[in-house]
């Protein structure tokens, strides 16, 4: 199985993007395990600051299955 980071990696997305992307597998673990403990305004300013992001990302994956159906 493939990780989104590796995905992120594949689809050659950048190291700064990499490196906020990773903030989605933190989140994750947030979510998790710690959901008794969550702290919404970090939540909330974390989905905020990284929609560009998965915004980017989402569109690299596109382009890249578009070229890969097109073979």
């Amino acid at each position: 199985m493939v990780s989104m980071t590796h995905a992120a990696w594949f689809f050659k997305m950048g190291d700064e993007f990499s490196e906020k992307f990773g903030g989605w597998v933190k989140l994750r673990n947030v979510l998790a395990h710690e959901y008794l403990d969550i702290k919404w305004k970090r939540i909330e300013r974390f989905i905020q600051e990284s929609e560009p992001y998965m915004r980017q990302f989402i569109k690299a994956a596109k382009q890249f299955l578009e070229r890969e159906m097109s073979v």
